[in-house]
């Protein structure tokens, strides 16, 4: 079975935190992953969605782990519709 999916661009893992995010980026086609930490602010998080969606120009899957209730209820919403929205944007 072929579990190959040709509709992304990058692939994204984020663990979404309090005060920072770890995260891991694999683009399609490059054999090493990216790794990166930001700050748990807007700019931090806008300027890093802008850079990869200008690297990578097309959809990005995006993976996010988020431990305390507090996240998981608050954040998880706001994210996947802001990703969604800079891709639209872009």
């Amino acid at each position: 079975m072929n579990t190959k999916n040709d509709n992304f661009s990058a692939y994204v893992g984020l663990d979404w935190a309090d005060k920072k995010h770890d995260i891991c980026v694999q683009v399609k086609d490059e054999e090493s992953r990216a790794f990166s930490v930001i700050s748990h602010s807007p700019e931090s998080i806008n300027d890093w969605v802008e850079a990869l969606h200008k690297k990578v120009k097309g959809n990005i899957a995006v993976a996010v782990v988020m431990v305390n209730k507090f996240c998981r209820d608050s954040k998880r919403h706001f994210l996947i519709h802001y990703i969604s929205d800079v891709a639209s944007y872009n």
